[in-house]
């Protein structure tokens, strides 16, 4: 899923690795993943820090700091989703939709 920054979306929030937290620095031709949950790949927004305004960074939990990331107008984020019915934390109605659509799917599939 990819979306555009606008005036309802100007930054991105989520859980990086202690060890990369300082590398992430506004510009360049990096690739920034954030991890919705700290240490769990199931949902991984990647923006580009050449998109970047500004990096905010919060505590640090088991190994993983939290950061926000202040976009650009017209900055893109990509979602990456590995795992749709093991999603419990995006709170996204277009998500929900697709959740409970690939949730049945599945479920009518295996039954």
């Amino acid at each position: 899923m990819v979306a555009k920054a606008s005036e309802g979306l100007t930054g991105v929030a989520g859980y990086v690795p202690d060890a990369g937290v300082y590398s992430l620095v506004p510009g360049g031709n990096d690739t920034y993943h954030l991890q919705l949950d700290a240490g769990s790949d199931k949902v991984v927004f990647s923006v580009k820090a050449a998109e970047v305004q500004k990096v905010t960074k919060g505590n640090s939990k088991g190994g993983y700091t939290f950061v926000q990331v202040i976009l650009n107008p017209g900055a893109v984020v990509n979602t990456h989703i590995k795992m749709l019915r093991d999603i419990k934390n995006l709170q996204d109605p277009t998500l929900v939709r697709l959740t409970a659509a690939a949730v049945s799917t599945v479920s009518s599939l295996s039954g």
